[in-house]
């Protein structure tokens, strides 16, 4: 196999499917909502400057 051909199994059979499972599982637990460990970390830093606690 050349270079390229391995390229496009490897995009073919592993990681098109990989990437759809992703999107559906990240669709099914968190609405398909990303980056959610930075907005909570935000959201805290934000709250602290406010003087707020939270539990």
């Amino acid at each position: 196999m050349w270079t390229y051909q391995l390229i496009e199994v490897y995009d073919r059979t592993y990681y098109r499917v990989f990437t759809a499972v992703e999107e559906q599982v990240c669709g099914d637990l968190v609405a398909g909502r990303r980056h959610l460990a930075e907005a909570e970390m935000q959201r805290a830093a934000r709250s602290r400057r406010r003087g707020h606690t939270t539990p």
